[in-house]
């Protein structure tokens, strides 16, 4: 089984597209209800399986959740800019959800979807920052760790590109793509470094005191 998890809005929309391209020819099946228990899917639909999750199975650690064949890829992302691309996906830039409380909490929860995984024996961390500007990169990586005979490198990097991702979000409103795993307010600017003119002062601050530590120890610099 593949299990892309991690960081939402860290690209795992991104490695789920690609690994289902790399494996859709091999016989593989992918999960598209990525709310599914991951620790059940492979009762479900046996092992050459791809799922993306973000659920996390209280009480199920994720050793036990992964088997030791498993692959796993983990998306991680400079956790100030997933909060603001969230709220920018979310539209609730100036609403009144916005809040100190809504951003640390999401800064948590980025965290914590992150450390379930990232420790795992067989893991594999996908930093956003690292592929964001060369796609094809990230694919030549894929198909190096998945190890599945792939002559499509270029036909997956068409297939990924922007002008697809923004069109299969504009049909989204009406009919989301499962495979491609896109919605309709999906695609943002996911430039790096956002977070410094989508987040108030007082929002960095919030954010630098409850992943201060992680920021630093994942290589990323406080700034306020």
């Amino acid at each position: 089984m593949i299990v892309i998890c991690g960081m939402a809005r860290a690209g795992t929309t991104l490695l789920w597209q690609i690994s289902e391209q790399i494996c859709s020819s091999h016989g593989w099946v992918a999960c598209t209800d990525y709310n599914t228990l991951f620790s059940k899917v492979r009762d479900l639909s046996g092992t050459d399986t791809i799922l993306k999750t973000y659920f996390i199975d209280n009480g199920v650690d994720s050793d036990i959740a992964v088997a030791d064949d498993d692959i796993v890829f983990v998306a991680k992302r400079d956790v100030r800019d997933v909060v603001a691309s969230l709220m920018s996906q979310t539209n609730i830039l100036d609403n009144e959800i916005r809040s100190i409380n809504f951003v640390t909490t999401k800064a948590r929860q980025a965290i914590e979807r992150y450390e379930f995984f990232a420790y795992h024996k067989n893991v594999n961390i996908i930093k956003y920052e690292d592929y964001v500007n060369d796609r094809m990169k990230l694919i030549n990586h894929l198909v190096e760790i998945i190890n599945l005979p792939c002559d499509t490198q270029d036909e997956i990097y068409e297939y990924t590109s922007l002008d697809n991702q923004i069109s299969r979000a504009q049909h989204a409103f009406s009919s989301h793509n499962l495979i491609a795993m896109v919605t309709g307010r999906h695609i943002t600017s996911g430039t790096e470094g956002a977070w410094k003119t989508v987040l108030t002062p007082d929002e960095i601050n919030a954010i630098n005191e409850v992943a201060g530590d992680w920021l630093i120890a994942n290589g990323y610099e406080i700034e306020v």
